[in-house]
């Protein structure tokens, strides 16, 4: 047992180590997730926005209510690029009219940097977060 005294000792830094890397590992993870949380919120703001874009042309001809495709473009573009988002975005939030009538599809994507996971050996040093939502307009029947 004399000669195992010091090993304790040469263990702890690696031990010190890995207890940091797990806690890098951990905060990246959060800050991704808050991110997503993010997005998913303002993406999802948007599209409903978005969906409340009617068609004056098409509803005062015709009494058909659908969305205005170039306004709620607009609408969306103009909303993302005012949010305070984390990370960068990945080229134009793509909106087009979904398969079921009166819906909306927003899709956007960003790039957030880690924060620890850079330092590290063999991780990237950003993600890519895409987020997909639908809105849709809501009328109402009488």
């Amino acid at each position: 047992m004399r000669g195992e005294r010091g090993t304790t000792l040469l263990l702890f830094p690696a031990a010190v180590m890995i207890i940091l890397l797990l806690g890098a590992i951990a905060v990246d993870l959060g800050q991704l997730q808050l991110a997503h949380r993010e997005l998913i919120r303002e993406v999802g703001s948007a599209a409903d926005d978005a969906a409340q874009q009617i068609d004056l042309d098409a509803l005062r001809g015709r009494g058909e209510i659908r969305i205005d495709l170039a306004r709620a473009r607009a609408s969306v573009v103009d909303e993302l690029s005012n949010a305070s988002l984390p990370g960068r975005p990945v080229g134009v939030p793509s909106v087009s009219l979904g398969e079921a009538p009166g819906t909306i599809v927003v899709i956007s994507t960003r790039e957030i940097d880690h924060l620890f996971g850079r330092s590290i050996p063999g991780l990237p040093g950003s993600e890519r977060i895409t987020v997909r939502l639908v809105g849709s307009i809501e009328t109402v029947k009488q």
